[in-house]
């Protein structure tokens, strides 16, 4: 970096070395935040944990694996080590052992939100996939019900209640109803649909009428 290239510069607040930056702006968002220089950021306890958490899943090679395999093996714990380590374990319950639901309502909620603004703000208006063999399923039944004017995924983009963060395959806002079709999966996952659907009727006080495939 040339001298002209040095035109501004700060002392790190840890260390007192001096910091340069080639543009003003970036030397006073600097100066403001009080940051650390390079050195003393990389060498802190949480850049270490955050680098330790980038390496996760890395994959390593056939060889590698091997390596440490061997390196592993001839580990004995001796039987004192066992029994502690049995007598540390023994009457531990997993912290989620019974529970279907870890997160209350309103968590889920808060994350279904959070999740949607997110990406919104970094692709836009969201489409939710859907079964474009449903569609022809819902506009019967809506048909059938006199439904005229019918929100789907090909006709306007599938209704967004915001408030909720849920997307419905039909939704009728003059006959506030709401149809969903539930593919062959959902058996698995009746009572989180269900809930799902006592929230939606909650919040819309709407008619749902479910189609199973």
């Amino acid at each position: 970096m040339s001298n002209k290239e040095k035109k501004w510069k700060r002392l790190c607040p840890k260390c007192g070395n001096e910091i340069f930056y080639t543009r003003k702006y970036e030397s006073e968002r600097a100066k403001k935040r009080n940051t650390n220089c390079i050195s003393c950021v990389m060498g802190s306890e949480e850049m270490r944990e955050s680098i330790s958490k980038s390496l996760k899943g890395i994959k390593r090679s056939e060889e590698t694996r091997k390596r440490i395999s061997k390196s592993k093996k001839g580990i004995k714990r001796s039987d004192e080590h066992k029994k502690n380590l049995s007598k540390s374990l023994k009457g531990r319950v997993p912290w989620n052992k019974g529970k279907t639901n870890i997160y209350s309502e309103e968590t889920l909620k808060k994350m279904r939100l959070s999740r949607i603004k997110e990406i919104e703000n970094k692709y836009g208006q969201i489409f939710p996939n859907y079964n474009s063999k449903a569609i022809s399923i819902i506009r019967a039944k809506a048909k059938e019900l006199k439904m005229a004017d019918l929100m789907d995924a090909e006709n306007g983009g599938e209704y967004h209640i915001k408030e909720l963060g849920y997307f419905v395959d039909g939704y009728s806002p003059n006959k506030n109803i709401v149809i969903e079709y539930y593919e062959s999966f959902h058996k698995n996952q009746v009572e989180r649909d269900e809930r799902r659907k006592q929230e939606i009727i909650e919040h819309l006080g709407c008619k749902f009428i479910e189609i199973r495939e």
